[in-house]
């Protein structure tokens, strides 16, 4: 039953896929920290946060918040097709039986079927990302999503930034 149900799964996936390429929106995933872009990362850690929630409803709630601080979930509309597709993924494999242990699996198998979506959500951004024209790379010369020097600095992290430190590392005063 369970590869019935991830192919369930697999198939609500495909259903998003389907609808940003329907939209024209394939090229908003992000393998590397591009500001502009939805880093394919967040879908891994909501699949990780599944794993130590109660219910349903914390990831809800945990994807909620990730649109309203998210320009990108909410312009592109991947906030709404994500809550779409959580309650689709939700409805798969309900039980028939009721009462408090019947509750308490399906909040495992709830939380355990979102596991698997957001994992391959994952998978589908990181393909869609890898077929952007831009590759899904930043512009951040060192890939990364700090600001600083080295981010501007033509030079290694390694190299000296100026002339006024000595061999050993210390400041030379102006003028020595």
């Amino acid at each position: 039953m369970k590869n019935g149900i991830k192919q369930e799964i697999l198939n609500i996936v495909k259903e998003v896929e389907n609808e940003l390429k329907r939209k024209n929106n394939t090229t908003i995933f992000s393998e590397s920290g591009n500001r502009n872009k939805i880093g394919c990362n967040q879908f891994r850690e909501i699949a990780a946060e599944c794993r130590v929630a109660e219910c349903y409803d914390e990831i809800l709630l945990l994807v909620e918040y990730t649109i309203a601080k998210s320009n990108e979930w909410k312009e592109t509309g991947l906030g709404k097709m994500i809550i779409n597709s959580m309650q689709k993924v939700r409805n798969i494999g309900k039980p028939k039986e009721q009462g408090a242990e019947a509750d308490n699996e399906k909040n495992k198998r709830e939380l355990y079927n979102l596991e698997l979506f957001f994992g391959y959500m994952y998978w589908e951004s990181r393909i869609l990302a890898a077929n952007n024209p831009s590759g899904g790379q930043s512009n951040n010369k060192y890939n990364n999503n700090q600001k600083g020097n080295y981010q501007n600095n033509k030079k290694s992290p390694n190299q000296k930034f100026n002339g006024n430190t000595k061999s050993d590392g210390s400041f030379r005063k102006k003028g020595n």
